[in-house]
């Protein structure tokens, strides 16, 4: 499996946790047991309403996490990702914490569902935030792998292909991404850590605007290059590429393919 798949793998590992199937009398430990438990999930907040009662890919994910939270004495506190590039630690309770507060924050600065968001990182920590930030923002993640990006040019391109008019990115790959946004369609660069030029993804979690509401069967949570088999990613749109080397996944695809 090639890196870019990994890296994209890890920084999903949050949603997998959930399963449509209920478990009302009771959880499977990890280790395979299986213990009653009646204490009430954790008060998560679930901000992308979803249409129809259908779930979205925002509300699936903190559900779990109240889920996992409510099992026991301390479990919103443990590891939800360890990311093994630095080691550090993202808790259950942070991720609960920092998605629907940045996703606010980027409604307040006017982000509309179905906006495409550009995430170039090479955190799978910042991916895995990324990622549910803008999706419970109503906006459209495009992953944007790092292998095989050499020049600004290229990355424009590619942002352009994608209509992306947000990107998000951080050290070491600022300064490509910053020039790359400027030849682009780009008008918002949101950065882990500080960048001269962007917006620190720390200034969206001071209070925002009301989150939308996303029809899971029709509004897209995902945007990905589709893999050629033996070679590089694929990307879609302007620049002799094809749409349909692109996969646009919806909220209703993400979670079925995560519960076959």
């Amino acid at each position: 499996m090639r890196s870019e798949q990994r890296f994209y793998t890890s920084a999903y590992t949050l949603l997998r946790m959930w399963r449509r199937r209920p478990r009302p009398y009771g959880r499977t430990m990890q280790h395979g047991s299986h213990r009653k438990t009646t204490s009430p999930q954790a008060p998560v907040p679930i901000p992308a309403a979803p249409a129809a009662g259908a779930p979205t890919v925002t509300a699936a994910v903190l559900g779990a996490v109240a889920e996992h939270a409510a099992g026991g004495p301390g479990n919103a506190d443990r590891p939800a990702l360890i990311d093994t590039a630095d080691g550090r630690v993202l808790t259950y309770a942070e991720f609960a914490a920092v998605v629907p507060t940045a996703a606010a924050g980027l409604s307040r600065r006017g982000v509309l569902t179905g906006d495409v968001a550009a995430v170039y990182v090479t955190c799978v920590r910042h991916l895995a935030l990324a990622m549910h930030t803008f999706t419970a923002a109503g906006a459209v993640p495009a992953l944007i792998p790092c292998a095989g990006i050499t020049s600004p040019d290229e990355l424009a391109e590619l942002l352009t292909s994608y209509e992306a008019r947000m990107l998000i990115t951080a050290p070491p790959l600022g300064g490509l991404a910053i020039d790359a946004a400027d030849r682009s369609y780009v008008r918002q660069v949101f950065a882990f850590g500080e960048l001269p030029g962007t917006t620190p993804f720390g200034e969206l979690l001071r209070g925002g605007g009301p989150l939308p509401r996303i029809d899971p069967l029709r509004d897209h949570a995902l945007i990905q290059p589709r893999p050629r088999s033996g070679g590089p990613w694929e990307h879609g749109g302007v620049g002799g590429v094809p749409d349909d080397r692109r996969e646009r996944l919806t909220h209703a695809d993400r979670l079925a393919d995560l519960d076959r």
